[in-house]
């Protein structure tokens, strides 16, 4: 297995969990009740995504993963992390506000705020991986 499908794989993972944080996010602020659809949805997601990257990462060459995971990466995941953490801080201070304003529930407010969060690293990360060529 190559560098290239090692990359593709995980970029396609990041991706399929950035779209099931943001969907879930955006459904809880369209119909305003968390009860209204399954909100378990993340976590199947989540576990597919953990076993193929593992499964990727056991079948792969050790050289492919070390080409794939090299110092740029790991500094642009860190730079991911410390974004989506700064977007947890603002989304939910905004959303704090608007639950004190009463314009959203305080169970939307808390998931939406938790899936922006959650979110975040991964986009952040996708953008400096497919806006950025070198």
């Amino acid at each position: 297995m190559s560098p290239k499908v090692v990359s593709l794989v995980t970029q396609a993972a990041f991706a399929a969990l950035a779209l099931t944080f943001i969907a879930v996010a955006a459904l809880a602020l369209l119909t305003d009740d968390v009860r209204a659809y399954p909100i378990w949805l993340a976590g199947p997601v989540g576990l597919l995504v953990a076993a193929a990257l593992f499964a990727v990462g056991w079948v792969a060459p050790r050289r492919s993963s070390a080409i794939v995971w090299d110092e740029a990466t790991q500094d642009a995941w860190l730079r991911a992390q410390a974004t989506g953490y700064w977007v947890g801080i603002l989304a939910f201070v905004a959303f704090g506000n608007m639950v004190a304003a009463g314009w959203v529930d305080l169970g939307t407010a808390f998931l939406v705020s938790a899936m922006l969060t959650a979110a975040a690293p991964f986009v952040r990360f996708l953008a400096g991986a497919w806006l950025v060529r070198p």
